[in-house]
C-alpha cells in the first residue's frame, strides 16, 4: 500500500518535471 503511494508520487513528479522542461527548453540545454 505504502509502496504504491510512493510509486504514484514518483510518476506524478516525473510527469510534472517533464512538462516543465518541455515548456522551458532554454533551461534544459
Amino acid at each position: 500500500m505504502y509502496g504504491d503511494f510512493v510509486c504514484a508520487r514518483i510518476t506524478i513528479t516525473k510527469s510534472y518535471v517533464n512538462s516543465f522542461e518541455q515548456s522551458i527548453p532554454e533551461l534544459t540545454q
